[in-house]
């Protein structure tokens, strides 16, 4: 039974999580949910950018925050790992955590998450024209509304389910890189924070390669 189906992930998440494109085996399992992952974000992310705003995102420290660049690599490897867990459980039929009620709770509570990340997290530090952006709606609604739904729910049902704790454990491993990077960039110096914001997220740039969009993180 695919992973989607057993923990009842809402429609359109089964294409992440589950793909074997390498075999049956757990490790194709494993590999083809972490490529996925990594297809999504950063270089979904970085091929979005070019296409919707005719930008090079670009990954260096210096210029990007890390908490994107390598911090993304780190989270889909825990996500991976999660999904993973998920599925080593034992199989069920009609529990809470399978429930299309209890899935559309979730959903939404991320998707909300995501909403206030953007409005009121990120909106003091940045123009609205880099926070309306393609690239940051992207990445902030895949971030904490995509990847926040399957790990909440993976996370659940591999507890509820008596998934390996060992995999659980290992997602957290994998997470821990990506915490650290977002506190390392949160206590980034004024100069190097406007410095990635300004080239992490431009405020000027082309809409669809034919609309100028103008702004400033100066103002």
């Amino acid at each position: 039974m695919p992973v989607s189906e057993k923990i009842g992930l809402l429609p359109g998440f089964g294409w992440v999580v589950d793909q074997h494109w390498f075999g049956d085996s757990w490790w194709s399992h494993l590999l083809s949910t972490l490529l996925v992952c990594w297809l999504l974000t950063p270089v979904g992310h970085i091929v979005f950018a070019y296409i919707t705003q005719k930008i090079v995102i670009p990954i260096d420290k210096r210029r990007q925050w890390q908490s994107f660049f390598p911090g993304d690599l780190y989270l889909g490897g825990a996500v991976a790992l999660l999904v993973l867990a998920s599925d080593s459980g034992s199989e069920r039929d009609g529990a809470w955590w399978q429930s299309t009620g209890w899935h559309g709770f979730v959903i939404v509570c991320t998707m909300s998450v995501a909403i206030a990340m953007t409005l009121v997290v990120d909106r003091p530090m940045m123009p609205l024209s880099a926070l309306l952006s393609p690239s940051k709606l992207y990445h902030n609604f895949l971030l904490y509304g995509g990847y926040g739904y399957v790990v909440v729910t993976t996370l659940i049902a591999a507890l509820a389910g008596g998934g390996g704790l060992w995999l659980i454990a290992g997602a957290l491993v994998l997470s821990s890189p990506w915490a650290y990077y977002v506190l390392k960039d949160s206590s980034a110096d004024e100069e190097a924070t406007r410095l990635k914001q300004s080239t992490a997220h431009p405020a000027t740039y082309w809409l669809f390669w034919c609309i100028p969009v103008r702004g400033s993180y100066t103002k």
